[in-house]
């Protein structure tokens, strides 16, 4: 909050990952997930310092962000916060870091479910590259290039093995010291020694993912970009009012412009009252506000009466003093002469 607070639009932090028990077996896990080589290379997961990022980990918005750019694109199975973030930096917003916010996040408890999620990430980077791909960065087809490039090494072993044998040997060489790099900051477990062989899975389930996602993407486009226009049409909204609570009901919108239905929920809060007892009852319906005027307003009011600057509210028609509650109240208070006394 304190982030947003200071005039931010969209902030987050760290995302540092936690595991639900502490057998070995779990702590190399954690350490794959965590290896830089693994899910931590993006600067927005572990950074120390302030900055602006192009993505952010959980993070938190103004309502206002998403009455500008719109919603989530719940279509993108797990690329929706890339998509929002493109969105919203396209759309002249900055995305702040700041490492004293911390979210914390489970990971996947064995093996299984974490190669299945990295399929499932990797098959997402696919099929969003053939609708959204300014949203993606070269970092997420590192591992489908990896996977193409042991798929042709393969395939070239009838001739040489040369490529095979130098892959191997690149790729099993970062590996090891990505583990002796672990080693040295955790200490040494057996169980870390995996680790080269964890992240050979994972790169290239992650890959394959990808592949999958190319494929099946070149059909899903067509129906994607369909339903997208299907959905533009129908949320056009008549008004800038419907447009900016437009995830509220139709028909509350309908009543709201209703001065009648704002009547009966006065009304309303009348009966409760006399039912429950005024004290049990908190009447927020429009232009009922159950809060005092900040104190700064006050004060301020108070110079103005003093000085007698009210040029600008005698200036003022009708419906622009309707519009402006508190310019209004000052009007109305003047006729009285006992503007002090509201104010005191």
């Amino acid at each position: 909050m304190a982030v947003i607070s200071q005039g931010e639009f969209i902030c987050g932090g760290k995302r540092p990952t936690i595991i639900e028990s502490d057998d070995p077996w779990s702590k190399t896990l954690h350490q794959v997930e965590e290896a830089m080589l693994g899910s931590s290379i993006a600067s927005y997961r572990k950074a120390d310092s302030p900055r602006y990022v192009k993505s952010i980990f959980h993070g938190m918005y103004k309502k206002s962000v998403f009455n500008h750019v719109g919603e989530l694109d719940e279509r993108l199975g797990r690329t929706e916060d890339n998509e929002i973030h493109d969105r919203l930096l396209k759309a002249g917003y900055q995305i702040k870091y700041d490492p004293r916010i911390v979210s914390y996040q489970y990971m996947r408890p064995n093996f299984k479910k974490m190669v299945k999620q990295k399929y499932s990430n990797g098959y997402w980077i696919g099929m969003t590259s053939h609708v959204r791909p300014s949203c993606l960065s070269l970092y997420h087809f590192v591992p489908f290039v990896f996977t193409l490039a042991v798929i042709f090494s393969i395939l070239m072993l009838p001739v040489t093995g040369w490529f095979l044998g130098l892959l191997a040997l690149v790729y099993f060489g970062a590996m090891a010291a990505v583990t002796g790099l672990t080693i040295r900051k955790e200490g040494f477990l057996p169980h870390y020694l995996a680790m080269p062989f964890l992240l050979l899975v994972v790169h290239l389930a992650y890959g394959f993912g990808t592949i999958v996602g190319l494929f099946n993407g070149l059909r899903w486009r067509q129906e994607y970009l369909l339903k997208r226009k299907k959905q533009k049409k129908q949320r056009n909204p008549s008004s800038p009012y419907e447009r900016k609570i437009s995830m509220y009901s139709k028909q509350i919108v309908k009543n709201c412009a209703n001065a009648s239905f704002i009547r009966k929920m006065f009304e309303k809060g009348l009966e409760l009252a006399k039912q429950y007892g005024s004290e049990n009852v908190y009447d927020f319906s429009i232009g009922n506000p159950f809060a005092e005027p900040p104190v700064d307003l006050r004060e301020r009011m108070k110079e103005l009466v003093t000085n007698q600057v009210f040029t600008v509210i005698c200036q003022m028609s009708v419906s622009q003093m309707y519009a402006r509650r508190w310019p209004l109240i000052i009007a109305n208070a003047l006729k009285s002469q006992s503007l002090l006394a509201i104010l005191s």
